[in-house]
Order: structure tokens, then sequence, then C-alpha cells
């Protein structure tokens, strides 16, 4: 009988040490991908610095945060200031980012060229500083079907429009803070 319970007690051991050891590498891949998930990277994008562009991931959600005052730079390849557009496909986990969402705080007064072009977006909210919005900013952006805009449906009216700014997108409805604005039914 002893020989029993002291097989019962080896088994009861192994369990707990198993148990204990898988809890262990779980706790520690939650830790990884928290770690992964949640990080948060920085550019300046403006000229002399004036404009920032913070990119963060939450909850697997990646969110482009641009605040300043003035005009973005425009966007070249070759320009290490523009680094955040580029980098955003190769940063330094070697993994793709599709950054979902992007928020323009007041005091940006335009987005330049091609800023956004071809991003997985599904969330744009742009600040009703906003006096022109270059050519293709948001061109390919196919899941972005609405802009929340913080001015006026009168204010949206007077903003610059650069050649094809929404071309290829599935852009339809501007979210003024007094209206809608149906890209479909305006020559925009």
């Amino acid at each position: 009988m002893s020989t029993t319970k002291n097989k019962k007690k080896t088994f009861s051991t192994v369990v707990t040490v198993l148990v204990s050891s898988a809890l262990l590498i779980f706790v520690l891949i939650l830790i990884l991908v928290f770690c992964i998930f949640n990080r948060s990277y920085h550019w300046e994008i403006g000229t002399d610095s004036d404009i920032v562009a913070e990119l963060s991931c939450e909850d697997g959600i990646w969110q482009m945060n641009i605040s300043g005052s003035g005009a973005m730079d425009e966007l070249t390849f070759t320009d290490e200031a523009k680094a955040w557009y580029k980098d955003i496909y190769s940063l330094s986990t070697g993994w793709t980012v599709c950054v979902e969402r992007v928020t323009i705080s007041e005091g940006v007064t335009y987005i330049c060229k091609a800023a956004f072009a071809d991003m997985p977006l599904s969330y744009v909210s742009l600040p009703s500083d906003i006096t022109s919005i270059g050519e293709s900013a948001f061109r390919g952006c196919t899941a972005l079907t609405q802009i929340s805009f913080g001015g006026t449906v009168a204010q949206w009216s007077e903003i610059s429009f650069g050649e094809h700014w929404s071309s290829e997108s599935n852009i339809r409805y501007i979210y003024c803070s007094d209206g809608v604005v149906d890209l479909q039914t305006t020559n925009q």
C-alpha cells in the first residue's frame, strides 16, 4: 500500500510541476504579446520639427496621432524625416504594421501629398484647422468609408483639395460638427 501511496504522491507532484510550468509559460507569452502589441514610436514630420507623428499600438490596433502646428512636410522616400511612412512597414520587429486609425490634432493645417495612401485605415479624425489636403492623401484607403472633421460643413467646403485626394478609396461621408457631407453628391 505504501508503494501505491508513493506513486500517487509522485504523480501528483509531477502534475503540479507540469501545471505550474504551463502557467508560467502562458504568463511569459502574455507578457511578450503585451510588449509586442503595446508599443509606441515617434517621428518628426514637419518643418523644423513643428509636427510630430506618434505611432502606438493598444490591444492590437495601431493608431497614428499627428500633432503640432502648421503644414506637414511633403513626403519623399529619400528624406529621413519621413521615416514614419517608410518604417511603418518595417519596424524593428520586421513585421508589417497596419495602421487602422489616424487622428490629427488641432494646429495641423495641411496634409501632405500621399500622406496615407494605400494604408488600411478604418478611422480618420481631422481638425477644423485643416485648410488643404494634398494630392492622393487618402488614395487607395479602401477600408475608409468616412472621416470625422472637427469643423463645420462650411469650413469643409473651404478646404483646398489636391487632385485624387480620395481616389480609389471608399470615403463617402464627412462627419462635421454641424452636419454630414456626402462626397457622392459633391464635387470633391
